[in-house]
């Protein structure tokens, strides 16, 4: 029975190990073509296919706030702070990675995530709502990012997209 388990654990590390090898050239490369081959199917199973490369070697490169804002006649009036100190600890990771994606490729989103905004606080049709990024250029130096706090980095707001409120 011990035996069993240890064999299961080696092949599950070995599996993990075969998925995260990063890409090569040569003969690395076919073997590690292979393995993933052969474990890709159980990793997969297990839903254990996320690659962690957010630490390295693809950073950060900005911070970003997100607000959505309410027009009142010429002026924009903030409505909603969408960021860590305003969601809830719950919704945090979704919703700030559903905003990622709709500040850097889903534009057409937009609208459609607005709308659901005019349902929930109730506005009146034809409000019209905008989604805005703030958001600031993280200093690619090492050295700089550990005095991120005393840094004042300037910030800059790009509007992502905008919605007018329809009756249901």
């Amino acid at each position: 029975m011990e035996g069993g388990i240890i064999l299961f654990c080696l092949w599950h590390m070995g599996a993990v190990a075969m998925t995260l090898l990063p890409e090569g050239t040569g003969l690395y490369s076919r073997i590690a073509l292979r393995g993933q081959a052969i474990t890709a199917p159980y990793i997969l199973s297990l839903s254990q296919w996320q690659r962690w490369s957010i630490f390295a070697p693809d950073p950060l490169l900005r911070d970003s706030f997100f607000r959505i804002d309410l027009q009142r006649g010429e002026n924009w009036e903030p409505l909603v702070s969408l960021d860590y100190d305003h969601l809830p600890w719950t919704e945090r990771e979704k919703e700030l990675k559903i905003l990622s994606n709709l500040e850097s490729t889903w534009y057409g989103v937009v609208p459609y995530y607005l709308r659901g905004y005019c349902e929930t606080l109730h506005l009146e049709s034809g409000s019209v709502l905008r989604l805005v990024s703030r958001y600031h250029i993280l200093p690619g130096e090492l050295s700089h990012l550990s005095h991120m706090a005393l840094l004042q980095l300037p910030t800059e707001e790009m509007v992502i997209g905008y919605n007018t409120c329809i009756p249901k």
